[in-house]
Parts: C-alpha cells; sequence; structure tokens
C-alpha cells in the first residue's frame, strides 16, 4: 500500500510529539533543580531517528573553564552549541516515521525535515516544557540534520 507524503508528514509530527513530549515531561519532573540554555533536536538522515539533548549553564562553564585552561582561543561559542559536548545527550530517542518512507520522501530535501522538526519542537516547548523546566532568557531550540 503506497503512503502518500501528507500522511508521512503528519505521522512525523504526531508521533514526534507524542513521544518527546511523554520523555522530556518524565526528564523535567527529574531534574526540577536544573536550569537549562539550550535543546537540540538531531535528525539523524541515515536512519531517520530523532535525538533530543539538553545542557545546562553550569555544564557550559565547566566545558568552558576546561577548554581555556587548555587552549588559547576563546572557543564559548563553539562550546555552546556543539551538542557533543553536551552533558545531558540522548535524554529523548525516537523514530517518528519508518525508515523507507522518510527516505523516499526526504532524502534530498532535509530542509522540509528541519522545517517539521522545529513546528514541533516549538509547539512542545512553548506549550508546556517550558513551564516546567527552568531555561535561560536566551533559552536556544536548534535543530539539525545530520
Amino acid at each position: 500500500m503506497a503512503v502518500s507524503r501528507r500522511t508521512v508528514v503528519d505521522n512525523y509530527r504526531k508521533n514526534l510529539y507524542d513521544e518527546t513530549l511523554e520523555q522530556l515531561r518524565a526528564f523535567c519532573e527529574d531534574h526540577q533543580e536544573l536550569t537549562f540554555y539550550g535543546i537540540a533536536f538531531e535528525v539523524d538522515s541515515q536512519t531517520w531517528d530523532v535525538v533530543v539533548s539538553l545542557n545546562t549553564e553550569f555544564d557550559f562553564y565547566r566545558q568552558r573553564m576546561f577548554h581555556q585552561e587548555n587552549t588559547d582561543k576563546d572557543l564559548s561559542e563553539i562550546i555552546k552549541y556543539d551538542t557533543r559536548t553536551w552533558n545531558y545527550q540522548a535524554i529523548v530517542r525516537c523514530k517518528p516515521v519508518e525508515e523507507q518512507l522518510m527516505q523516499k520522501y526526504f532524502a534530498n530535501d532535509h530542509q522540509k525535515v528541519i522545517d517539521y522538526t522545529r513546528e514541533v519542537s516549538d509547539q512542545i516547548l512553548n506549550t508546556c516544557i517550558k513551564k516546567r523546566m527552568n531555561i535561560t532568557d536566551d533559552f536556544e531550540n536548534i535543530i539539525k540534520v545530520n
């Protein structure tokens, strides 16, 4: 049975929302004392898994201090948004739609996947997560397709 692009997009949005919201709520309950400056939604363009990571001001400060002790360069901006150095990596991992369907419709259109992911992440953050987690004034919502 053929599945339309529209159905794939609708399912991607719904499944990403449902799975991410549930797991983020649980994470927020367990980490109420932390203040976060960024969240990243990273989509793997091979498997189409979505991984969500977070980082705190304290962990950023700790990473920055480590790098300042070991190099002459100010790497603050690089470190701040390099999710590979973030402390809370892959707190959510989901596959909103089957790999074959994503490959069929989006293998050459990563911008659309970024747009759909941003829509869902904004909806999640604005409707409930920002109310449950402490965030900085300059909180960033990062979307990547790797």
